[in-house]
């Protein structure tokens, strides 16, 4: 009994909060005025590890793509007040799998967000921590969320496939188990230097956020 008090506690206050935080937004800016069945997208940007290799390339496609929509680029370099405006206004969030994600919390409900990853083509008592995240922070904030798998084969080099390899070796002849924060796949992904994005993920991910923005906005009209 104590245990589903305490759940019913944690989202209630998750719930809370997050309501605090959109009204703060709200009170900051305004809600994007926009021509009839047109959309903010935003494309959250990583540096240092886990960016795009292809961020030009990348642009380009999402820029045809999202045609007659407005296309803006999350640096996360931008101020506190630029962040929470870019996010607070976005119809659509996209970017791969990390922190820059977090910044949902200033989304409205309405908002549809979509997270890229690599992980989603392993075992998943290998990558269950990690691979969660998204969704546990998406449903704390009442927002939906989807997930496109990167493939293994596209989104890594031919050495950074047999890397992976003998990781995933190692750990499958490991005597002590590991848990899946530990394993070393994890660590290896996490510490990659850009991902190669599929042109054919790119556009399926236009077509599956833009599907489902127009079908959130009529249920907004009735």
């Amino acid at each position: 009994m104590r245990l589903i008090v305490s759940l019913l506690q944690s989202v209630a206050y998750s719930l809370l909060a997050s309501d605090i935080l959109r009204n703060k937004a709200a009170l900051l800016f305004n809600a994007p005025a926009r021509p009839a069945g047109t959309f903010g997208v935003l494309l959250v940007q990583r540096h240092g590890t886990r960016g795009f290799c292809q961020s030009r390339e990348i642009l380009e496609v999402l820029q045809t793509a999202y045609r007659g929509h407005i296309l803006n680029v999350y640096e996360g370099n931008e101020s506190v007040r630029d962040t929470i405006r870019l996010f607070y206004q976005a119809d659509i969030v996209l970017g791969y799998h990390g922190a820059g994600l977090t910044n949902l919390m200033w989304s409205r409900k309405s908002t549809i967000a979509l997270e890229w990853s690599l992980f989603s083509t392993f075992e998943s008592q290998t990558t269950k921590t990690y691979r969660t995240m998204m969704f546990h922070l998406c449903r704390a904030l009442s927002i939906q969320c989807f997930t496109m798998n990167v493939p293994l084969e596209d989104g890594l080099s031919q050495d950074e496939l047999l890397h992976f390899a003998g990781l995933e070796k190692e750990w499958r002849n490991a005597s002590t188990p590991i848990y899946s924060y530990e394993h070393p796949a994890n660590s290896f992904l996490h510490g990659l230097k850009c991902i190669t994005m599929p042109r054919a993920v790119l556009l399926n991910s236009a077509e599956l956020t833009l599907s489902a923005s127009t079908f959130a906005l009529t249920r907004e009209c009735h």
